[in-house]
């Protein structure tokens, strides 16, 4: 018999996507790139995670699937007490997913996640948690950010364990998001949490040269206002970090993004 599971689904778009695909049809090295790209952003979070089924094997706790620029990312929530720590760890995944993306490529994601059922085999992906995220997505993340519905959120404080607060971060419009940047200058090199860069300072500097060269070249108001939103996001978690870690070597001043349009 087919029947829905309760799941974490996690709806990727890929921005700039299109145009690299254009670019892949002159440049045989971009295919290569794409490849790098669509392998990050298809990455699993299993790791940490013994989840054994009923004959004392494994089973399956995260898939991820792509329809070119889209990426579904699964994470299966087999009983309540599950949500939190999976949670968790989707959500680490997609801040380090974010953090190398950006400050490695260049490549800026929107997306959402939210909880739900959901049918998935080999060949069809469909229910209310699919329909809900690209909803989300479409309607609500608007820039560069994943959010996360706020009935997954409320349904988190019924919960006795809690969301690790470095990962989610409230916009000015009331929406729960990634807070990817500043979850990433957390995360120690090694760990379970990783980013690609071996310390917070390379992760920032990484961040701040390609927003600010998209800055230069992005053309089109449209393209323009998602890429002065990172910026501006760039720039609150620099001064975040600079108020938390007042003392020590690094300069986070000189590593805010300075333009005529941003604060």
């Amino acid at each position: 018999m087919s029947i829905y599971r309760k799941v974490l689904l996690t709806y990727l778009d890929i921005l700039g996507f299109r145009e690299l695909i254009r670019q892949s049809a002159l440049d045989a090295s971009k295919v290569h790139e794409i490849l790098n790209i669509l392998r990050i952003a298809k990455r699993k979070g299993t790791r940490g995670i013994a989840a054994a089924d009923s004959e004392g094997g494994t089973k399956t706790i995260t898939r991820a699937v792509n329809f070119s620029d889209l990426i579904l990312r699964i994470t299966y929530i087999d009983q309540a007490s599950d949500l939190i720590v999976r949670l968790n760890m989707e959500l680490m995944k997609l801040a380090g997913i974010q953090c190398e993306l950006t400050s490695q490529y260049g490549i800026l994601l929107r997306g959402a996640i939210s909880l739900g059922a959901l049918y998935d085999n080999d060949d069809f992906v469909f229910g209310p948690a699919l329909v809900n995220s690209y909803e989300l997505e479409e309607r609500t993340a608007v820039f560069p950010r994943i959010v996360i519905a706020s009935d997954l959120v409320e349904a988190t404080t019924k919960e006795t364990a809690q969301v690790w607060p470095s990962l989610v971060r409230r916009g000015e419009d009331a929406a729960y998001f990634v807070d990817y940047l500043y979850a990433g200058a957390q995360s120690k090199p090694g760990g379970f949490f990783s980013t690609g860069f071996n310390a917070a300072s390379s992760l920032i500097k990484g961040h701040q040269i390609m927003i600010a060269d998209k800055l230069v070249h992005t053309k089109g108001e449209r393209s323009r206002q998602k890429v002065l939103w990172t910026a501006l996001y760039h720039n609150s978690v620099v001064d975040r970090l600079q108020h938390e870690q007042s003392s020590g070597s690094t300069n986070w001043a000189e590593l805010r993004i300075a333009g005529e349009k941003i604060e």
